[in-house]
């Protein structure tokens, strides 16, 4: 959901189905991994769903992402996703945060 009062509003209205929120630029709640977080977290999203550049660009915001309990959903333009190198590092990323916790990374090539 790119419009983050509508993620808001579908997740008031149902329970039954995960709303995740795709920060995408424009006002100040889709310019940020930061602001996508405070956004999910007041209004109980299951999580975000970002470019994978992003994720690659600043690996702390998966750790940040994990500490809020959110699902964090990768993507990538041209294939990025699916090149072997940036699985191998997006699987490490997990790795980490698999020790001693849950990692809640989910790529769309896993």
């Amino acid at each position: 959901m790119f419009q983050p009062d509508a993620a808001g509003m579908i997740r008031r209205i149902q329970r039954d189905y995960p709303v995740f929120f795709l920060p995408d630029g424009g006002d100040e709640r889709r310019n940020s991994m930061e602001a996508a977080v405070k956004l999910c977290f007041e209004n109980g999203l299951e999580g975000i769903v970002s470019e994978v550049s992003v994720v690659l660009r600043n690996p702390a915001e998966v750790v940040r992402i994990n500490e809020a309990n959110l699902r964090l959903l990768t993507y990538g333009g041209i294939g990025l996703n699916n090149t072997a190198e940036v699985v191998y590092i997006q699987r490490m990323i997990r790795t980490k945060l698999n020790q001693g916790r849950s990692g809640k990374l989910i790529t769309s090539s896993n």
